[in-house]
């Protein structure tokens, strides 16, 4: 991850941005989504650390996520395309912009933005 901050130069104003390694950001995801915690006041019960709360009367409303979260996959190397020389990467597929849009939410969670201070 890179922060790119807010310039004003003699070249004009740029924006601030933050530039994430795609590939490395799916795999946190993949990680989180497998990651299990204790309940606070139960220590024998433990729970997915991302759960997404929706009403049971509801639930079309998120029962579209299951097969978003479970489409992403792995592009394999073919093997007959291995060149000793270079070295395996990991790579996924392009995955659904659901999934894209919480990988970034979680990346701006971890930046300490204050934006709690900003009211409508």
């Amino acid at each position: 991850m890179q922060i790119h901050h807010d310039i004003v130069d003699e070249h004009g104003e740029e924006n601030g941005r933050i530039s994430i390694d795609k590939t490395t950001q799916i795999q946190r995801f993949i990680d989180l989504l497998e990651t299990k915690i204790s309940h606070p006041g139960n220590d024998s019960s433990r729970r997915s650390k991302l759960m997404i709360p929706f009403d049971y009367s509801k639930e079309y409303e998120t029962d579209w996520l299951v097969p978003e979260f479970t489409s992403l996959t792995r592009k394999d190397l073919r093997k007959n395309d291995i060149d000793p020389r270079q070295n395996a990467k990991k790579e996924f597929n392009h995955p659904p912009d659901s999934m894209m849009s919480i990988i970034y939410a979680l990346v701006g969670l971890e930046q300490n933005t204050e934006w709690f201070w900003v009211s409508a």
